[in-house]
């Protein structure tokens, strides 16, 4: 009788990484693309003062190589399995780095609002429209370009000793692999790119004197950098041989993962901020010029997006200096703090009790641009607990959902289908406060980090376990819930969203006066 022995080895994996804002998400799947294993490294934000916030690249580093050892572990891979790796990252960022590729600073996150007096200037060089027109972008402090100018103003050793500007995706593939390249969905949020010819603008270069070559070279997303270099290999255990692929900014490769590909689908994903995307066949501008207009994770697709507030990192927030009992309790019962949180809100009637939340702790980019936006809870009385506090943030967040949906259906272009993600969308209460506020269907994905997944997923076309990005969506994309809007929760968010409208209205001059004195 022969004996037949199964070779393990023989099966071969790829490892995808998130690098997010408060730390970095990492799982690896095999050639079917069924999951084995996941990690989640945290690192710190730093703010120097109110508006800015930094993060030190090294953290991300060692958190890539901390997590890869982590998700080998809790998937059994053994090291000489993994193929490939693919990256998300957030968005908007800048890491300075010297001609060996070491960072001169700390990078300037996508949050940080501080070169506003830099996006004033460059209305002054260009109109807005112009420039939306060749960007598909807004003005505004967060984006890459005025990020640089900012350290061209007040950083001039850092930026005389600059040898290339990457952002944090870019700092990450170049640790990886030695290569600083980009993609088009990271180019395209940076106020640099030409959104119809597909490169950097030369243009745009020379107004704002940023010299293009101290830009990353653009590259498709699935596209092979190289392989690890021996440092990589021998800190992670992995093989040299491991390709890695470019891959893309977080919520462009998250509609990857949430197999938002086809025109019109929807995306809306929650996680540290909450960015909401349109799937387009090809690159679209709002007349408004509100939404931005970003290349897909999916090369040669795009998106219409609201780049994204705070909407978890709200959530977060709350849980950490305001629910230090559920915390603890949580650490009783082995479940996140989250859960509990979630089981207290659900005694809380739509609407919190009239207790109204202005989600602007981070600035606004819905219903407008406006940097100086701040934050405020309305209505408050001596019947408000807790729960309707945490309650009051996911509806807060929700009229954010809700301005953009009333936004693309004025302009033409209601979505065809409703995809919630991240992990904001894991809580049903929250999906349901959605589903209530926006008065639609909406549906949920069975793996609901869909950013690393994304990431998994280009890096498995990359190294040819799928023949495209259609082809690995199609068989490990799905759908695990469907939610249908209560019309009851309806009628009373529709009356708190005319509130919370007229609330920003007429709040905004004194944010703004508030913004300046937190600046001083």
């Amino acid at each position: 009788m022969s004996v037949k022995f199964v070779n393990f080895l023989a099966t071969e994996f790829v490892i995808g990484m998130d690098l997010g804002t408060t730390g970095m998400k990492l799982t690896a799947i095999d050639e079917q693309g069924i999951q084995h294993g996941s990690a989640f490294i945290a690192y710190p934000m730093v703010q120097p003062k109110m508006a800015w916030a930094e993060q030190n690249p090294k953290d991300w580093t060692t958190a890539a190589i901390d997590g890869i050892h982590e998700v080998l572990a809790r998937s059994n891979v053994h090291n000489q399995q993994v193929v490939g790796i693919g990256i998300a990252s957030q968005i908007d960022g800048v890491v300075t780095v010297d001609k060996d590729g070491n960072p001169l600073g700390n990078a300037i996150i996508w949050m940080d609002r501080r070169a506003k007096q830099e996006c004033g200037k460059i209305r002054s060089m260009i109109d807005d429209e112009s420039f939306y027109s060749l960007t598909g972008l807004s003005i505004d402090p967060s984006h890459m370009a005025p990020k640089i100018m900012w350290i061209r103003e007040n950083l001039q050793n850092q930026y005389r000793a600059a040898d290339r500007f990457l952002l944090p995706g870019n700092y990450l593939l170049f640790f990886l692999t030695g290569q600083g390249f980009t993609d088009h969905s990271n180019a395209s949020c940076s106020m640099l790119y030409d959104l119809k010819q597909g490169e950097w603008s030369k243009r745009l270069c020379e107004i704002l004197e940023i010299p293009a070559e101290l830009l990353p070279e653009i590259h498709d997303s699935t596209s092979i950098a190289g392989t690890l270099t021996p440092k990589v290999a021998e800190m992670s255990g992995l093989s040299r041989a491991v390709k890695v692929a470019v891959g893309g900014g977080d919520e462009e490769v998250g509609a990857v993962g949430a197999g938002v590909l086809d025109h019109r689908a929807f995306l809306d994903l929650t996680g540290t901020s909450e960015p909401m995307c349109l799937s387009l066949d090809e690159p679209l501008l709002d007349p408004t010029r509100l939404l931005e207009c970003h290349a897909h994770g999916r090369n040669g697709r795009w998106l219409l997006e609201n780049t994204g507030g705070l909407s978890g990192g709200i959530y977060r927030w709350f849980r950490d200096e305001f629910a230090l009992f559920e915390a603890t309790e949580g650490v009783k019962e082995g479940v996140d703090a989250y859960e509990i949180l979630n089981r207290e809100i659900s005694s809380v009637p739509a609407g919190s009790d009239g207790l109204l939340f202005l989600p602007y702790l981070s600035g606004a980019i819905l219903p407008e641009w406006n940097p100086d936006a701040r934050g405020a809870f309305l209505g408050i009385t001596l019947g408000h607990k807790r729960q309707h506090f945490a309650r009051s943030i996911m509806e807060g967040t929700a009229y954010v959902l809700k301005d953009y949906v009333e936004h693309i259906s004025g302009i033409g272009l209601a979505p065809t289908r409703t995809v919630l993600a991240g992990g904001g969308a894991r809580g049903k209460i929250w999906r349901q406060i959605k589903t209530d506020v926006i008065g639609m269907r909406t549906v949920s994905c069975r793996n609901q980090e869909v950013t690393v997944l994304g990431a998994s997923i280009l890096a498995a076309v990359g190294v040819g376990f799928y023949k495209s990005v259609e082809d690995a969506v199609s068989k490990i994309v799905s759908i695990a819930d469907e939610t249908d809007p209560a019309p009851e929760s309806m009628q009373v968010y529709s009356k708190l969203y005319r509130l919370y409208r007229e609330a920003y209205d007429d709040l905004k001059t004194t944010s703004g006066k508030i913004a300046s004195f937190q600046e001083t």
